[in-house]
């Protein structure tokens, strides 16, 4: 299928341009980038909703926030959409199915990453590592790491692994934010210095 643009043309031409959208229950939501969130009909492309979030600079991305597609995720109250797009310094919480904000919480640094969520917490990593409380986006946990991301972490069962420098990937445990070990990994042909990208697919980390 296809999106039907006539929907689109009047909130710009590059409104799902280079978006990474998350799809749920035959919705489609995308926050690609210039201002506007939206959810639409997997089916048939029609508009379900669409609003606006905090947006820093809509011409030019300002990398508070790395490859961080939407997340849908049920809370106790709602089914929630999360969107870290690439033109804000905000996390925002919306309620998915109308489109109304919830909760917004600004980030001050670069390099953050959306990694997931459950019925409870949210995970960040990036330069700190942190969950937050889905139903108001208050601090559930800080772990203790030294500081320095060094690619994109994953989410795996009850564990968060996440790639830090010299070829080290931390695993932290999801409830508390402790960091259980240090997983080393060794091969000549990548550098100290590279950055990796971590995958999880039927609860096994690649």
């Amino acid at each position: 299928y296809s999106f039907n643009a006539s929907y689109y043309q009047r909130y710009g031409n590059n409104l799902l341009g280079g978006s990474s959208p998350a799809a749920s229950g035959g919705i489609v939501y995308t926050a690609p980038g210039n201002g506007i969130i939206c959810s639409v009909n997997a089916s048939d492309g029609r508009l379900l909703w669409m609003t606006r979030y905090r947006s820093k600079n809509r011409e030019q991305k300002n990398y508070t926030w790395v490859h961080s597609q939407p997340i849908i995720v049920s809370s106790a109250r709602r089914p929630v959409l999360l969107a870290a797009p690439p033109d804000s310094n905000y996390l925002s919480s919306f309620d998915a199915t109308t489109g109304e904000l919830v909760w917004e919480r600004s980030f001050p640094t670069s390099g953050n990453q959306l990694l997931g969520a459950d019925s409870e917490r949210i995970y960040i990593g990036g330069t700190e590592v942190l969950a937050l409380t889905l139903e108001k986006g208050e601090d559930a946990w800080k772990a203790e790491l030294s500081k320095g991301s060094s690619g994109m972490g994953c989410l795996v069962g009850e564990h968060i692994y996440l790639p830090r420098t010299r070829n080290t990937i931390a695993k932290v445990d999801r409830e508390n934010g402790k960091l259980i070990e240090k997983l080393r990994f060794r091969d000549e042909r990548i550098p100290d210095d590279h950055k990796t990208s971590l995958f999880a697919l039927d609860e096994q980390l690649l």
